[in-house]
Parts: C-alpha cells; sequence; structure tokens
C-alpha cells in the first residue's frame, strides 16, 4: 500500500471515529454500523503496514551509535592509568622533570668522578678546568660523602650497580655537585684522561669539600662512581619515562637495548588484572612517570624501585613482542565509576534493544 493511500484511510478513519462519538451521544442505532467501519479501517492500515516505518532509519541509526560507543570504550585505552610496580634491577633510567637535589644519600670509601666542567677543592690542592669537559678525580680513603648533587629539568639520569659500587650518569643538561672527605686517604685529579697528578695522601680531621660541575655534557655522559656504598635510598624521585635498559653497541652501527630486570610485577590498580610478573632481563619502560612517586634504593647490590601513581602506560617487550598495557574504559568504567557504568549500561541495552525492535519485530 503506498503512503498516499495510507493517509487517506488515516483521514476517512478519523472522520468515522468523530461520526461514531457524535452517534453514540445521540443514541443514534447507526452507531453500530460505523464502529464496523472503523474495524475495518483498522484491519487494512494494519495489513498495509510497511515493513519500514519513517523511523526506522532512526532506529537503526541509534543502534549503531550504540554499538560504536561500547566499541569505543571497549577499545580505546585510557590516558592515564593508577599503577603500582615493583622491580629489582641492576639499573634504572629516566628523564629529570622537574630540578632534583640528592642530599647527603650516598657515602662510601671511595668516589671517582669523570667528564666533568670543572674540580675545586682549595684545601686538597685541587682546581681543575677543561673547557673539553674531560676532568676526572678520584678520591678513595676515609669517608666520602655526596652532599649534594643538583640536576635540572631535562637532565637524562641513569644509575646502574655492579661489583660492590654504584654509578651514576648525567647528560643533557648543566648540573653541579658537592661531596666532602674526612680521615685518611688518597686524591689524584686530572683535566683530561690519561693526564693528571700523582696519588696523593691526605689526613683531614675536619670534613674538606670538593665542588665540581659539568656545564653542559651533552656527549659522552658525566660519571659518578661510589665504590662500596652504604645503604642508600632516595625518595620521590622526580623521573620522568622511567626505563631499565642498558643501551649497548656490539657493533659500530648496531645499537641493542638489553634490560637490567632480574624481577618484578606490574598491578594495575583501576582494574581487577591480576599482578603481571616480570621476568629476569624482560624489557620495561613506564611513561610519564612525573606525577608518580618512585622510591629506589639499594638491596644486595640490585636497586629496588616502586612506582605508585597515574602513568600514561606501560610498555613490556621489544620491538617484537612489545605489549602496550592500559585498561580501556570500558574497564575502567566498570572497576572505578560503578553507578556511571550502571546508568551507561542501561542506556546502552535500552536503546539497542529499541533499534532492534523498531526495524525487526514489528
Amino acid at each position: 500500500m503506498n503512503r498516499q493511500a495510507r493517509r487517506e484511510l488515516k483521514r476517512r478513519l478519523s472522520i468515522k471515529i468523530d461520526e461514531a462519538a457524535r452517534q453514540a451521544a445521540d443514541g443514534s442505532p447507526e452507531v453500530k454500523d460505523t464502529l464496523a467501519s472503523i474495524e475495518a479501517y483498522k484491519k487494512l492500515l494494519e495489513l498495509g503496514k510497511p515493513k519500514w516505518r519513517s523511523d526506522s532509519l532512526t532506529a537503526i541509526v541509534f543502534a549503531l551509535v550504540c554499538l560504536a560507543a561500547a566499541g569505543t570504550l571497549w577499545t580505546l585505552k585510557v590516558s592515564r592509568s593508577n599503577v603500582s610496580v615493583s622491580v629489582d634491577s641492576v639499573n634504572l633510567a629516566g628523564r629529570v622533570a622537574r630540578e632534583w637535589n640528592i642530599d647527603n644519600r650516598f657515602i662510601g670509601p671511595a668516589v671517582h668522578l669523570e667528564r666533568l666542567s670543572s674540580i675545586q677543592a682549595p684545601n686538597l690542592g685541587v682546581s681543575l678546568v677543561s673547557d673539553q669537559g674531560d676532568a676526572w678525580c678520584r678520591l678513595s680513603g676515609g669517608t666520602i660523602v655526596i652532599q649534594s648533587l643538583r640536576l635540572r629539568p631535562g637532565t637524562r639520569f641513569e644509575a646502574s650497580t655492579q661489583d660492590d659500587q654504584v654509578r651514576m650518569y648525567i647528560s643533557g643538561a648543566a648540573f653541579d655537585g658537592r661531596l666532602s672527605l674526612v680521615g685518611q686517604g688518597s686524591v689524584q685529579c686530572g683535566a683530561a684522561p690519561g693526564r693528571g697528578q700523582p696519588a696523593r695522601r691526605v689526613s683531614v680531621d675536619v670534613p674538606e669539600t670538593v665542588e665540581f660541575t659539568s656545564v653542559d655534557p651533552r656527549g659522552v655522559p658525566s660519571a659518578l662512581t661510589i665504590h662500596q656504598p652504604r645503604q642508600w635510598a632516595l625518595d620521590h624521585v622526580p623521573l620522568a619515562d622511567l626505563t631499565f635498559s642498558i643501551e649497548e653497541s656490539p657493533q659500530p652501527t648496531a645499537t641493542v637495548f638489553t634490560s637490567g630486570i632480574k624481577s618484578g610485577s606490574v598491578q594495575f590498580n583501576d582494574t581487577k588484572w591480576p599482578p603481571i610478573p616480570l621476568a629476569e632481563s624482560e624489557l620495561l619502560s613506564v611513561a610519564q612517570t612525573d606525577t608518580a612517586r618512585i622510591e629506589a634504593s639499594n638491596k644486595g647490590g640490585i636497586i629496588h624501585v616502586t612506582v605508585n601513581g597515574f602513568v600514561s602506560g606501560v610498555t613490556i617487550g621489544d620491538a617484537e613482542t612489545r605489549r602496550h598495557l592500559a585498561p580501556s574504559y570500558l574497564e575502567y568504567f566498570y572497576n572505578k565509576q560503578t553507578t556511571a557504568f550502571f546508568w551507561s549500561a542501561v542506556v546502552f541495552f535500552w536503546g539497542l534493544l529499541w533499534g532492534v525492535r523498531q526495524t525487526v519485530f514489528r
């Protein structure tokens, strides 16, 4: 039945309904015939009802929008995830997110400074300036304390442990530091590798200060090595884009990244996922950790690192097995926003069922 015929039937049906109302009010016996005509018109309209009505397209679009929204929420990852990471590794590295002062955390009987712009300790007879940033100094004996190490935002920082020592590599921005020496020991410094004074024995009862700076270590990183360090811990480490990989070059044209991880786990607190274990030598990187709480400490020659807070993502594996881990918005709402998820689910299923009802079951 075409649309024009249906409109005409509806018009006549409306007239008959009004006519039946008047006849019933007047008590006319013709009301029965009029009601019979009304039923006839209704049956004709029902038999001629089209499969697709004017609102069918709206119903289909609504159902598809619901499915698309659900699919998007299922596949789209949240931009920030609340994680708890615990790692035992021989190294850690990252980019300093804000100014960082490391004060009185590293104590040991020997310290080696390399690739610096200046080293100044007048009371120990040391005054070195290197325009090439190649100054170095070895101090041993007595008690040596790294009193301060000031790193600027954007500095690349890496710490590693090996053979009962902790070694820090610093590059990408200028920095300065200060250490103190007390007791009996030796000092040997130079303005360039292979050049320097012979080691001199010193005996100081009052701590003597050694100040050192690096103007702009953009090439080869500056290095600070503390031998046989005492127990140390770093709280609120302001590192962003935390990694545990070591860059190696087995060939001049090849670079390989190997992991220093010994063990660990990753827990996504926004989901009901079980903790994800980390195998030895598994590559791991945690992006945008600048707002998370990072702590590091030495533990039997290993660096124990914990990360707690919001990060933008966790990546496990190398280029071939890489997995970018983060919960989807659907998982996040399900676990963290129960009320919102409930009403969203109600709207979704209602819209889906309404669309199916309007297009299929008529």
